[in-house]
């Protein structure tokens, strides 16, 4: 999901990023930030917020992990984008995504 910034930001140059919070301790997620993309890894199915911390501004998302399997002919596509600002501070959002198994 795009970050919106006056600078660029990514994690080899100038930005910390991490998910801090996680409401479904059986859920585990990984964040990575590179030149305003943010990019969520998510480990096991389910539903959780969760907190991810830019620089020390922290943001709220509602996730709702799926567990999807297909043949290895198929692609998912199921992501709701949610546009986190760093200007205007905090943002709640929401993001879908579905986990592929072949």
């Amino acid at each position: 999901m795009d970050v919106n910034s006056r600078v660029e930001l990514s994690e080899t140059t100038n930005a910390n990023v991490k998910v801090v919070v996680s409401s479904n301790s059986n859920m585990k997620f990984a964040a990575y930030l590179e030149k305003n993309v943010l990019s969520i890894d998510a480990y096991n199915p389910g539903i959780s917020t969760i907190t991810v911390d830019i620089n020390g501004k922290k943001f709220n998302l509602d996730v709702n992990i799926i567990d999807n399997e297909m043949s290895s002919t198929l692609s998912c596509i199921d992501e709701k984008v949610v546009l986190i600002s760093l200007e205007s501070g905090r943002r709640a959002g929401n993001i879908e995504m579905e986990l592929c198994k072949s």
